[in-house]
């Protein structure tokens, strides 16, 4: 089940009777927060919040 809507389709039929949300999503590969083993980016994940915080959309 899924809630996506993609480029202003339907949402899935299952859900039709769910509210309206501002939530997105973005699906990467786990290599884009751990570009070597070991390593994490844990900044990419702080950064976004860190945005969304500021725009006062947390």
């Amino acid at each position: 089940m899924t809630f996506h809507r993609a480029n202003g389709g339907p949402l899935n039929p299952e859900n039709r009777n769910h509210p309206q949300t501002s939530m997105d999503y973005l699906r990467v590969y786990w290599n884009f927060f751990e570009p070597v083993r070991g390593e994490y980016r844990w900044d990419t994940i702080e950064d976004v919040l860190n945005l969304r915080l500021r725009a006062g959309k947390l």
